[in-house]
């Protein structure tokens, strides 16, 4: 009888063990297991999370990362692309990617991380689709599609964000002492003060949100969701902005000019002189295009007026810089950040970056294309 039961019993077991015909997965001390199903055409896709990397194999892909305190992980998914989640010590998180997005199995903070990217996610869709349809085309790089994006937006802008942003909050609310909180929270924040990941708002958005508000809102918050690094870095970032906003100083920096090699500042190159100063580099393509057609232009036209222009080269190798540099003809000042110090000074994300200079060394914009065009014009009379 002892011996039925002990069999009864591991049976029991054994049938609690399969979910799905499949054997169910114990967590282990110190682990974050993470399972996901995925589409047949993904099969022997590579997944992509943190630092390493894994395929897709029998429709499915395993990672057991070692977890030693909660923590927001990312993966690239083959069609899905990024999806992050809150990875905690001893757990078991299920992802569903073959009827979309679905956390099956895990805490509610990792149900409602998925499910706010799959909202996300089902937004994005028909704006992404209308753009290609208008346009009967699936390079995005263009001008065009840029252009037409832009009008789109502005468009039905306020809709998608009030969207994205709502649900974020809700879910905020709904996790307001954890990581997850956190995530959710920086989106939002992000979105609001025009440094949203999916969507640029502006000041004109009613969404939008100042530096005093974010910080405001930051300093109420629980402190596991305080003390985030992306919600810090986002508080840097803004405050570096208001730095360098019309009306300020401009901020100095040492480096090396580009034709002597020689150490200088960027102050010895603008002092006392109208100038523009471009943050650029040889593999940034947009940064280029405004060389071409913005910044030498403007420099041919104004040069004699007493106009600077200084090109500031950023993150990149002086071989590169320099064929960079000839194939484009570039005729004005040109400067070298060596201490690789600019994106965190002037508090900016990408480049190009371009800033105008009054002779009395304060920032009258940060200015591109058909704006600082107009702008100098304006300011030289012509």
């Amino acid at each position: 009888m002892k011996r039925l039961i002990v069999i009864l019993v591991a049976c029991t077991f054994l049938l609690c063990a399969f979910r799905n015909g499949e054997r169910k997965i114990a967590p282990k001390q110190g682990k974050c297991i993470i399972y996901c199903t995925m589409p047949a055409d993904c099969e022997g896709s590579w997944v992509y999370y943190q630092d390493d990397s894994t395929q897709v194999q029998n429709g499915r892909f395993n990672l057991e990362l070692n977890v030693d305190s909660p923590k927001i992980v990312w993966m690239y998914l083959p069609r899905y692309e990024y999806l992050e989640v809150l990875a905690e010590p001893s757990s078991v998180l299920g992802i569903d990617g073959v009827e979309g997005l679905n956390c099956v199995e895990g805490s509610s903070a990792n149900k409602d991380l998925v499910r706010y990217q799959q909202i996300v996610n089902q937004l994005d869709e028909p704006f992404q689709a209308t753009l290609k349809q208008a346009l009967r085309m699936s390079d995005t790089s263009t001008d065009e599609y840029k252009r037409l994006e832009k009008k789109l937006f502005d468009t039905i802008g306020v809709q998608l964000t009030s969207a994205i942003v709502d649900s974020g909050w809700v879910f905020y609310r709904q996790n307001a002492d954890n990581l997850a909180g956190a995530y959710f929270l920086n989106s939002v924040l992000r979105m609001q003060s025009g440094h949203g990941f999916i969507y640029v708002i502006n000041k004109t958005n009613p969404y939008w949100i100042d530096l005093s508000q974010v910080e405001s809102i930051v300093a109420e918050a629980h402190p596991v969701v305080r003390s985030y690094d992306d919600l810090q870095e986002l508080l840097k970032l803004l405050r570096t902005e208001a730095e360098v906003s019309e009306g300020m100083p401009f901020k100095d920096f040492p480096a090396v000019d580009y034709l002597s090699g020689k150490p200088t500042t960027l102050g010895e190159k603008i002092k006392g002189k109208w100038a523009v100063v471009d943050f650029w580099a040889s593999w940034c393509g947009p940064c280029q295009k405004e060389i071409r057609e913005v910044l030498i232009p403007i420099y041919n036209k104004h040069k004699d007026d007493g106009l600077v222009i200084v090109g500031v080269d950023v993150r990149d190798t002086p071989e590169d810089h320099k064929k960079a540099s000839e194939r484009l003809g570039i005729q004005y000042t040109q400067i070298i950040d060596t201490a690789n110090i600019c994106y965190g000074l002037y508090g900016f994300e990408g480049i190009p970056q371009v800033f105008l200079i009054n002779p009395e060394g304060k920032i009258v914009g940060n200015l591109r294309g058909k704006q600082l065009i107009e702008k100098v014009d304006s300011i030289f009379g012509k």
